[in-house]
């Protein structure tokens, strides 16, 4: 689904355009989620798993956009990626309602109100679309920056996977991770 382009003002004063992603952001998407994944610990998939071929995300930009339960969110500066955000739905008629969110914004500007920004717009966007009834999602335990924006707008949790996720490479000496289920009833 394709949105309207809107600004967002970050607590720095910055400028921000949040919008759909199109076919033709790709590869900076890519160089994006790169970005992201080798800065955060926070993150299920690695950067390769993450990213893939620019013509793998091309095609799924372009699913995307012609899914009606499906949305895929960019915070741009100028031509480059600062932040992303999906809803997926399921195209099972009992699920249907049940979009699953996931986010990432770069470190340089979290705590700027980005999160903040792309949330509300999703959440917006949600509530207006016919079918829609709820968002859920799944965070890491540590990860209180995330937890905290998402019980700021209302999501609460259902959940937690006690260890489900494994340490990084690099964390050898770390314990697995639980991942806490949240939702938010629209």
């Amino acid at each position: 689904m394709q949105i309207p382009p809107s600004n967002l003002t970050l607590k720095d004063r910055s400028m921000v355009t949040l919008r759909s992603a199109m076919p033709g952001d790709a590869r900076r998407l890519n160089a994006f989620r790169k970005a992201l994944h080798r800065d955060s610990k926070h993150l299920n998939a690695t950067a390769r798993e993450a990213t893939g071929s620019w013509l793998r995300t091309r095609s799924a930009i372009s699913d995307t956009l012609l899914e009606p339960h499906m949305l895929d969110l960019l915070a741009m500066s100028g031509t480059q990626v600062l932040g992303e955000l999906h809803l997926r739905g399921l195209n099972f008629a009992r699920l249907r309602h049940d979009l699953r969110l996931a986010i990432g914004v770069l470190p340089h500007v979290q705590g700027q109100g980005l999160g903040s920004g792309l949330l509300k717009r999703a959440i917006t966007w949600a509530s207006g679309t016919r079918g829609v009834e709820r968002i859920s999602l799944s965070v890491h335990a540590g990860n209180t920056a995330a937890l905290e924006l998402y019980r700021k707008f209302g999501f609460v949790e259902e959940g937690r996977r006690k260890g489900a996720v494994l340490p990084l490479s690099d964390e050898t000496n770390q314990s697995r991770i639980d991942e806490i289920l949240m939702a938010l009833f629209l």
